[in-house]
């Protein structure tokens, strides 16, 4: 657990020194959505040699068992196949032809990996995963059990399932995880609404996206009214009072794809983002 620690300590030592990488720092969000085909060995490689700083991907489980790179709910929203993932076996996944409208130009070979695969296509980068896959029991396990033991060392695990988070840690007490998007969406509103600085955290990650549409919901005697609101959730305050809260906490803002999302993001003084257009912010 120590030897764990240590590395990923260093990593990020050399990531955040001040005489060291330019902040805010680029983590390819499914390796570059826009610039490359997500999610696909291709991308990741693509990703690290345009010199991006981390690398985000998703995971689900196949039928029988084995932890794979895809995102979409539906294997025909970007292949040949049909059918969910958790549905279908590696068997049947790795002979799937991705569209060629999926492909952005890259080889028409292109496969589904394993997380194995990914992990030894792109040694020496930090990885966030995205762990999609419910029910999230038989997820976790088979994360915990194939994943090789030098490896945890450069992986954050996300997810927007509470359930996911607290049962990797249960099995894997060392892994390093964002903070649960419960406490970050309360503390921002909070900011937000009221002004109000609240949800101390030990986490090492916090992110969020710098725009989000969420529901208002008012409740009265006679039933209750909603209304959509898009809220922008970063603000000088609120990075203020995460800095507060969560002293240890690297700062991520998702959804930033533009040069002009990037240059708000670095005014504001948050650490990284997560961006679909890693090409065109490496590039800056």
């Amino acid at each position: 657990m120590k030897q764990l620690t240590f590395k990923l300590s260093a990593i990020l030592l050399l990531l955040f020194a001040a005489d060291g990488w330019a902040k805010p720092l680029i983590i390819a969000h499914r390796g570059g959505q826009l610039n490359w085909p997500e999610n696909t060995i291709y991308a990741f490689q693509k990703a690290k040699e345009a010199g991006v700083n981390m690398i985000e991907l998703d995971v689900q489980l196949t039928r029988d068992g084995v932890p794979v790179i895809y995102h979409k709910r539906n294997l025909s929203e970007a292949t040949n196949g049909k059918g969910e993932i958790g549905s279908r076996s590696l068997n049947y996944i790795q002979k799937l032809a991705f569209r060629n409208d999926f492909l952005k130009g890259a080889p028409p070979d292109l496969k589904i990996p394993t997380l194995l695969e990914a992990l030894s296509s792109i040694p020496d980068i930090l990885l966030i995963i995205d762990l999609k896959s419910l029910p999230a029991e038989p997820l976790i396990k088979a994360i915990v059990k194939v994943i090789p033991a030098g490896e945890w060392g450069r992986i954050v695990f996300y997810s927007t399932n509470k359930e996911h988070l607290d049962l990797l840690m249960k099995l894997k007490p060392d892994a390093v995880t964002f903070e649960d998007r419960d406490i970050s969406r309360g503390r921002l509103v909070s900011v937000l609404a009221n002004g109000k600085c609240e949800y101390k955290s030990d986490a090492k990650w916090i992110g969020f996206e710098m725009n989000r549409e969420m529901n208002v919901i008012e409740t009265y005697a006679l039933g209750q009214g909603q209304n959509k609101v898009d809220f922008i959730m970063w603000s000088p305050e609120s990075i203020k009072c995460t800095r507060k809260m969560a002293p240890q906490a690297k700062i991520v803002i998702f959804g930033t794809d533009t040069v002009d999302d990037l240059k708000k993001v670095d005014k504001l003084g948050a650490d990284a983002v997560l961006t679909n257009n890693p090409l065109g912010l490496v590039k800056r």
